[in-house]
């Protein structure tokens, strides 16, 4: 059961990285400053935990989804 919340875990994680990763390198493609870790984790916490699509990432530890995008800086 451990290793199945552990695996499931590591997919917000992941799920994360790739969403700021992609803002990330949406933004410097247009040449618009990057965001500050503070600013990618209000976006979590106020938009994409809250979006119908990503609402799943409420059952995964905040720490350890902020610890993700704190990583990509």
């Amino acid at each position: 059961m451990q290793l199945k919340m552990l695996h499931v875990f590591a997919g917000h994680n992941r799920a994360v990285w790739n969403k700021a990763l992609a803002l990330t390198k949406d933004r410097l493609g247009r040449k618009v400053p990057i965001m500050w870790k503070h600013e990618l984790e209000w976006n979590l916490t106020h938009i994409w935990k809250k979006s119908d699509e990503m609402v799943w990432l409420n059952d995964a530890p905040s720490q350890s989804l902020q610890q993700t995008l704190k990583q990509l800086r």
